[in-house]
């Protein structure tokens, strides 16, 4: 915490001497913005679905056949943007291969801008003047509020989706279409079939609880005309990575991961056989090494001088 802080003193060191605006010129002054620019502007006539929630944006782009191949004309963009070559899948459904793409969508006004400035942004508006009328089906909170920034600087449209609507949708389109991608698991950790879940979608077995984790947490309850937020919880995605950026030397999610595959949660977590013992938890019907309180060991591990 205490480097953190350091760095963010000499950030803010930094731009009172130099100002916002030196410092947003010096990051949009390396040459690979100019083939950012001309990556994205590059989808406005393709079939694209985009997410931006409050931690990460995404896009899914569809290739139909080897002639539509911009997409792979770039593995990483901007200051963060990142093809996950991993993730491609074939859709017959669909008649192609879906590709994605993220990017942090703290870095959205700073790429935009850039790009609405470039070299490349001008020639196509010169050369081709179809890409005002681009259309781009777009859901999570930054739909809204970075329409008008997309729209003046590659003159994409938003044709703006419900969330919950496209969660809910999204699913039903994975079990009919691709139920490869989906997986399965039982209380005890035992994968079955997706096709299970799929029945329940599919005979009218409502209502049913969707957990989105994201950003925060949202719980929908899915019924057969519809599909509502009933609860949730701030404790989510930007929760975990919040606290890690500030305890670990992590600093991309990636990262953050690595250091969880060597870490041992039963050292800080409060389970339910801590504090019921064995006889306890089995009397209550839950399993001994259900984590009860998150952090919970810690207070009992800490005493005054250690902290």
């Amino acid at each position: 915490i205490q480097q953190a802080a350091r760095c963010e003193d000499a950030s803010q060191q930094e731009q009172s001497t130099t100002g916002p605006d030196r410092l947003l010129v010096r990051r949009h002054s390396q040459p690979g913005w100019e083939r950012t620019a001309r990556y994205c502007m590059g989808f406005r006539n393709s079939d694209v679905g985009m997410d931006i929630g409050g931690t990460v944006g995404k896009f899914v782009v569809l290739q139909r056949g080897d002639a539509d191949d911009h997409v792979l004309s770039e593995e990483r963009f901007g200051e963060s943007g990142e093809r996950d070559a991993s993730l491609e899948v074939a859709c017959p459904a669909l008649g192609g291969t879906l590709h994605f793409c993220k990017w942090r969508t703290e870095d959205t006004d700073a790429a935009m801008h850039y790009i609405s400035m470039s070299e490349t942004r001008k020639e196509l508006v010169v050369a081709d003047s179809i890409y005002k009328d681009g259309r781009i089906y777009a859901t999570g909170g930054g739909s809204y509020r970075f329409a008008d920034l997309f729209e003046k600087s590659l003159g994409w449209s938003f044709v703006k989706v419900g969330e919950f609507d496209a969660l809910v949708q999204g699913l039903r389109f994975i079990f009919d279409y691709m139920p490869d991608s989906l997986y399965c698991l039982q209380a005890d950790g035992t994968e079955i079939s997706a096709g299970f879940c799929n029945k329940c979608f599919n005979s009218g077995r409502f209502p049913v609880l969707v957990c989105n984790i994201g950003t925060g947490v949202s719980m929908i309850k899915v019924a057969f005309d519809g599909a509502e937020r009933i609860g949730g919880t701030s404790i989510g995605g930007s929760t975990f990575l919040g606290l890690v950026y500030q305890m670990t030397s992590a600093e991309t999610f990636q990262e953050a991961m690595e250091l969880a595959k060597e870490g041992n949660p039963q050292e800080v977590d409060l389970l339910v056989s801590d504090i019921y013992g064995t006889e306890g938890g089995e009397a209550l019907g839950m399993p001994n090494d259900l984590v009860a309180s998150s952090f919970g060991r810690l207070t009992r591990r800490c005493d005054k001088e250690s902290r």
